[in-house]
């Protein structure tokens, strides 16, 4: 069994009032079989990833991840543009690697008919996941509290929202109002929230929020604080309040995911599912994290269909993130020919093999560039 051919396809897509570019993914094999995946360069996988790979059994992921891997940190960013003719970054390699590694784990389970949340630990056949679908503009107030209410009704016990300015009162004011009409007047009293505040706060700031919204039903706070002094920060939030401290999306490998849980300073890692270095990457990390005490949940509100195979293996994992499909940044919901389950805040998944999704061609043929 031979791998035979690496292919992409990029996509233009809606997004929000503009549009997007996503990258599709298939690796097939001499005999028949295709393993697919998501995200990644076209440039670095065809010209770096792909003349490693073809030829070799796509059954040896660890082998071929490795053999990958070292090439990510082969090359420095001159290197990277002789070859390519664009400059790169170690960032943009690993979300190739995680891509590639991916569909090499759809099409092992294809190979032996199983499920991928199966044969990478089967922990679970389902996981809960969290509405991430406000923040990618700005947003009043009154908008976002109608997003969260909207996000509620859909089912999702736990919604996140982002902020695009460092306005604490602002942020305050749409958790508050929110909280106030999703759980007080609708007696519902069981939706938890988490703010990601994209690094944009000092220490004071952000204290100041959380004295603020003490008695809110605040389930994480991500990203906190400023990137200058960032883990530093983390730890005193730690020692300042009982709500759990989430980061690390931008972690690329097992020993950066280890300098920030030597802080102790956060409860949740969020390493990106790409970036990460795929379901090998993150499953290594995983159980890094669970030495520590610490809860691996994946950064990636679009790949919420892969994130679910992720998590439902590790006895370490949490839930995921999805963008809802009511929103418009996001084509998990349009991308395949049966849409991902996510009914009342929780992803089924099916015992069909591999990732057990098939791509839509409608869709590709009407988006692809």
């Amino acid at each position: 069994m031979k791998i035979v051919n690496v292919t992409t396809e990029t996509l233009r897509h809606r997004w929000g009032d503009t549009t997007r570019d996503s990258v599709i993914l298939k690796i097939e094999s001499d005999n028949g079989l295709i393993g697919i995946s998501r995200g990644g360069d076209p440039d670095i996988i065809s010209k770096i990833f792909t003349p490693i790979l073809v030829g070799e059994d796509p059954r040896n992921i660890m082998k071929l991840w490795y053999l990958m891997y070292a090439e990510i940190w082969k090359y420095r960013k001159i290197k990277l543009n002789e070859l390519i003719g664009s400059w790169k970054d170690v960032i943009q390699l690993s979300l190739s690697l995680g891509a590639i590694d991916i569909a090499l784990w759809d099409m092992y389970g294809k190979y032996i008919e199983e499920p991928t949340w199966r044969i990478l630990g089967g922990f679970s056949d389902e996981v809960k996941v969290y509405a991430d679908g406000i923040g990618y503009y700005d947003q009043t107030v009154d908008e976002v509290v109608k997003t969260f209410k909207s996000h509620s009704d859909q089912g999702y016990e736990y919604i996140k929202y982002h902020i695009t300015e460092p306005n604490v009162d602002e942020a305050v004011d749409k958790l508050l109002l929110s909280d106030q009409l999703i759980n007080v007047k609708n007696k519902n009293g069981s939706t938890k929230f988490m703010l990601d505040a994209f690094s944009m706060w000092s220490i004071d700031q952000a204290k100041e929020y959380i004295d603020k919204t003490l008695h809110a039903p605040i389930y994480f706070l991500e990203e906190i604080v400023k990137k200058d002094n960032e883990y530093g920060n983390y730890i005193k939030l730690k020692q300042y309040t009982n709500t759990k401290i989430a980061g690390g999306e931008s972690t690329v490998n097992i020993f950066q995911a280890k300098q920030l849980l030597d802080t102790q300073s956060i409860d949740i890692l969020q390493t990106d599912i790409l970036g990460g270095g795929g379901f090998t990457g993150l499953k290594s990390i995983s159980e890094l994290a669970k030495s520590y005490g610490v809860t691996l949940m994946p950064h990636g509100a679009q790949y919420p269909e892969l994130n679910s195979h992720l998590v439902a293996s590790i006895s370490n994992g949490d839930m995921v993130p999805a963008c809802p499909e009511s929103e418009p940044y996001q084509i998990w919901s349009m991308l395949y020919d049966v849409k991902p389950n996510i009914i009342n805040g929780v992803m089924k998944l099916n015992s069909k093999p591999g990732l057990g999704l098939d791509f839509n061609s409608e869709f590709i043929n009407n988006n692809k560039i």
